[in-house]
């Protein structure tokens, strides 16, 4: 076990993967990772990271020195994961085992569980491409039984100041969603009416700018005042032949967007209702 100066435990970590939320892992936390393992014999991990931590040999891995057992692999691999690396102790009892699907309880460490570890759901609410650390000040969302899992959470964390959330594990798709919603699905937006400037005749750099601009703005007033005050446009304003309009140049143009159309603007119309009325 390790101190920093401040008198802070850290514990000592073991990663299981080589993604892109494994190598921010490493990038955030490259003196507290002590052991790796991973499917390929020449994985893509951080410049300078020690190669004599990595391996594809499971039981050099779990017999390795280490406090908690983060396993930041795809959704699908965390049970086979956990399949695979539970018998190989016959005690977990003191680690703390973890992974990162917010959409996955924690019945899949059941394993480790069942041998004594700890088990945690360590979800961030952050967009990560494996080329740079882990922002500090971000939300994790965290699903465990054990009531010392957040003060362990802040501790293995500590260096970048994460902001705790509890998440009951009957809500976590559902907080999941929500994080999909507006990582991805902004994009697919930003992708959707960037076509239609393009199919317009814009230039796609013009475009680009055009879109980032207003989903910016946009963005910056709900933060600000919320999603209803923050709304614009033809439907705020009742100009439903505007908004017919655009339909039909959408079904003309680009009709793979038409339904993506009509459902927004129908959210849109339910948020517009629900303004008050200004003086």
């Amino acid at each position: 076990m390790s101190t920093v100066s401040t008198g802070i435990w850290t514990p000592r970590l073991a990663l299981v993967g080589s993604g892109r939320l494994a190598r921010a892992i490493i990038r955030t936390f490259p003196h507290r990772v002590r052991a790796v393992l991973v499917r390929s014999a020449a994985p893509s991990l951080p410049g300078g990271f020690d190669p004599a931590f990595v391996t594809v040999d499971p039981v050099r891995f779990a017999d390795a020195g280490m406090d908690a057992l983060w396993i930041a692999t795809a959704d699908a691999a965390i049970a086979p994961v956990a399949a695979m690396l539970a018998p190989l102790r016959e005690s977990w009892k003191g680690v703390t085992v973890i992974h990162s699907s917010g959409a996955t309880t924690r019945a899949v460490l059941g394993p480790f569980a069942a041998r004594g570890a700890r088990t945690i759901v360590l979800h961030p609410n952050g967009a990560f491409t494996g080329d740079a650390a882990i922002s500090p000040g971000l939300v994790w969302g965290v699903s465990a039984a054990d009531p010392g899992a957040i003060e362990f959470m802040l501790s293995l964390l500590h260096d970048i100041e994460p902001r705790p959330v509890t998440v009951a594990e009957e809500h976590q798709a559902l907080y999941h969603a929500a994080a999909s919603m507006a990582s991805n699905y902004s994009v697919a937006l930003f992708a959707a009416a960037e076509t239609l400037y393009r199919r317009a005749g814009f230039d796609p750099a013009i475009s680009q700018e055009l879109v980032a601009r207003y989903m910016r703005e946009s963005v910056e007033r709900a933060a600000v005042a919320g999603a209803e005050p923050a709304l614009t446009g033809p439907i705020v304003r009742g100009d439903e032949a505007v908004v017919r309009a655009q339909r039909n140049a959408i079904a003309a143009a680009q009709p793979s967007l038409l339904q993506l159309f009509d459902a927004f603007a129908d959210l849109t119309r339910r948020l517009a209702g629900e303004r008050p009325e200004e003086p």
